[in-house]
């Protein structure tokens, strides 16, 4: 991605993102595949980690970016799939 995602952005995917961890970790629950629903939850909970960390940043009235530009901390490199 050419520009850097705002708060806004980045809670969006990540409550995105933990739609589809859970929705891959009741698959891989049903299949019976622990290490792969272990998999799924850890990636869940982080993506619960960045939403509370962005959800503080904004009501906390930090501006639109964090970080530095190409610096990517937790989930914040997720991006929903593009082409």
């Amino acid at each position: 991605m050419d520009r850097d995602a705002t708060l806004q952005e980045r809670c969006r995917v990540a409550v995105d993102a933990h739609a589809m961890a859970i929705r891959e970790s009741k698959v891989a629950a049903l299949r019976g595949e622990h290490q792969l629903l272990a998999f799924w939850n850890e990636i869940a909970r982080a993506c619960v980690a960045e939403f509370e960390e962005c959800d503080a940043a904004l009501r906390a009235g930090v501006e639109a970016f964090l970080g530095f530009a190409g610096l990517q901390t937790g989930n914040s490199d997720l991006y929903q799939l593009e082409a």
